[in-house]
């Protein structure tokens, strides 16, 4: 696994240079395979992100009718509500780009219970798999291995969680299921139950990216890069990529 730590000024330097490497990748995997599989993260760190991607260039260029989006977490509240991942993806980028609803995979999150949202959402990501899986080779087994994700977008939090997987929770010793629900530290803002991709389907990612902004997110990241088997009470520490895992630390 290749390991990049990239430093820029400002939020809004590093998520133009993301925003420059999403395009490229997409249109590198979409030349290859016909689709590209992006995760989304949430909070407020990626939203700059995802207005640069609703505007000039990126919009233009972006192949978005083979672009899939999907959700690392996402806070069990509606997603019009003001705390939902969706709510602020959609209104950042999705609401302004030509992308085909069908290829939007957001976390459900109007069933009666966290856990069935956390099972609606694995059957969603087996069945596209499945599914593109199919167009490529017809006689390929259904997928029972965690899938491929081309990217990974991630947060990561002054305790050193990432996606919702939080430190002492349940969900980091998940190993099994795809997705899984999780609750946050009493001290974490939503304190709301969350549903979230585990380990296993983040780590086998082709690529993952971590965006941080903020000095004290920032000496976190930093003693995971440097001593990650010291660090592991940090859930992020844990995550790791099939090809690269990507640190794009901001001031």
């Amino acid at each position: 696994m290749e390991k990049e730590i990239l430093n820029f000024s400002s939020l809004e330097e590093g998520s133009r240079s993301l925003a420059a490497v999403i395009l490229k990748m997409a249109r590198v995997e979409i030349a290859k395979k016909h689709f590209f599989s992006l995760v989304l993260s949430g909070g407020n760190t990626p939203q700059l992100l995802y207005k640069l991607l609703a505007g000039y260039p990126f919009a233009d260029q972006m192949p978005w009718q083979a672009v899939h989006l999907f959700w690392g977490d996402e806070r069990f509240v509606p997603h019009d509500h003001a705390d939902s991942n969706f709510a602020m993806a959609n209104g950042a980028f999705l609401s302004h780009v030509e992308i085909p609803p069908d290829n939007v995979h957001p976390i459900p999150t109007n069933l009666q219970s966290p856990e069935a949202s956390a099972s609606s959402y694995e059957r969603d990501i087996r069945g596209f798999f499945n599914d593109v899986q199919g167009t490529q080779q017809t006689n390929q087994p259904k997928v029972e291995i965690a899938p491929q994700f081309d990217l990974v977008l991630l947060g990561l939090g002054i305790d050193g969680h990432t996606a919702s997987l939080f430190p002492d929770t349940e969900a980091l010793n998940e190993r099994r299921r795809w997705v899984t629900t999780a609750m946050p530290l009493e001290t974490t803002s939503p304190n709301v139950p969350r549903i979230t991709l585990t380990y296993p389907v983040i780590n086998q990612a082709r690529s993952v990216v971590f965006l941080v902004q903020g000095e004290d997110k920032r000496h976190i990241a930093e003693a995971i890069i440097n001593d990650p088997k010291h660090t592991g009470h940090y859930p992020a520490a844990r995550i790791t990529a099939d090809h690269k895992l990507s640190w794009y630390l901001c001031e």
